[in-house]
């Protein structure tokens, strides 16, 4: 179900009346009901995926939480990452490695016309914290099935994010009431914030973008490159607006939920960008690959090749094709540059070098 329709807008505030109508020990039980009929709307199908990998993590950490050292955790560890990594490389990343391997090896593999299931990137990921976190011992496990399975596939950010970690949602989850006057007033305010910047920003300028990339007249370069620019504003809107309505949603049930987007196009470098876009992802990517990397490569030129591999990740994690790729690429490449150029030219810009640094010492 999408969050800009009217089936949605007929959905929320039945399950709001309901929620406020429903004993607070019982509400837990109602939004999970909630949550899977929300992504069943979108195909009722893949509810056994959702499913599967909140029963696996469940009793992977569980039984977990009854060894004392790692060696003994880690098998569990391992059931985990091969199912949900399993489940998300045969519908996200198997036609594409399968093709390219065709190409590279002459060798004719057996390609899908499956659809990518429903948000499986962001719940696998919020999913797989929980794990590593209770195999690293920074939690313990959760023992009640029903609210666990409320953390992975909590409705508001089942199918866009932000990606919560359980030690924050967790906790809410287990108790909720209704929102504060304060509450409510604000979540509408960032769903109609969220519609706004969807709608009337996001959906214009893709027919504007439409109109020049696929339409049968000829523009100078410079309004190619103009369209190009919109494009990414365009991206930026469409995530930001779903994001935004999803904390909205979640303050009328009392949850807050990450801000996963704080102002990244006016970031000074790009190292301030990815710290400000997709926060809830690139905090994820960060704590799990790139810092434990980075701690067993702690030197140059290691570190920079953790920077663009990390970056690479990003890239791979939106999409499963080359460009993505290649995008992570190029920022990781850039990153790694501007950090070393950065430190031979701080004494020149009189201390810590931001672009705008630059612009202002030239211009």
């Amino acid at each position: 179900m999408s969050f800009v329709s009217l089936v949605f807008l007929i959905f929320l505030p039945l399950v709001f009346i309901c929620y406020f109508l429903t004993p607070q020990r019982y509400r837990w039980v109602l939004i999970l009901l909630v949550s899977y009929l929300f992504y069943a709307y979108w195909g009722w199908q893949y509810i056994p995926l959702l499913i599967c990998s909140s029963f696996v993590d469940y009793f992977c950490a569980l039984k977990m939480g009854r060894e004392e050292n790692k060696s003994a955790r880690k098998p569990y560890l391992w059931i985990s990452l091969t199912i949900n990594l399993g489940i998300l490389f045969c519908f996200k990343y198997w036609n594409f490695i399968g093709s390219n391997a065709s190409l590279l090896f002459s060798v004719e593999f057996e390609l899908h016309d499956l659809l990518l299931p429903l948000g499986l990137s962001f719940y696998t990921l919020q999913t797989l914290s929980y794990i590593f976190d209770v195999y690293l011992g920074k939690i313990k496990p959760e023992r009640h099935l029903g609210l666990f399975c409320l953390y992975v596939s909590f409705f508001p950010q089942l199918v866009a994010g932000p990606i919560e970690r359980s030690r924050t949602l967790l906790p809410q989850l287990k108790s909720l009431g209704l929102p504060t006057l304060y509450q409510f007033r604000y979540g509408l305010l960032l769903i109609a914030w969220g519609f706004f910047i969807k709608l009337v920003i996001a959906d214009n300028l893709s027919a504007s973008i439409n109109s020049v990339y696929f339409g049968d007249e000829h523009f100078s370069f410079w309004v190619y490159w103009v369209i190009g620019g919109l494009v990414t504003l365009k991206i930026y809107c469409d995530f930001m607006a779903y994001s935004e309505i999803a904390r909205g949603v979640g303050m009328l049930f009392g949850v807050k939920l990450t801000l996963n987007f704080r102002r990244p196009l006016f970031a000074t470098n790009l190292r301030a960008f990815w710290q400000r876009w997709h926060i809830s992802l690139t905090r994820w990517i960060g704590d799990y690959i790139q810092i434990p990397l980075l701690r067993r490569y702690p030197t140059q030129p290691h570190r920079s090749i953790v920077t663009i591999i990390t970056l690479v990740i990003i890239g791979f994690w939106h999409g499963a094709s080359w460009n993505f790729i290649l995008f992570g690429l190029f920022h990781g490449v850039v990153m790694v540059l501007w950090s070393l150029m950065a430190k031979k030219i701080s004494i020149f810009c009189g201390g810590r070098v931001t672009f705008s640094a630059l612009y202002g010492r030239f211009f």
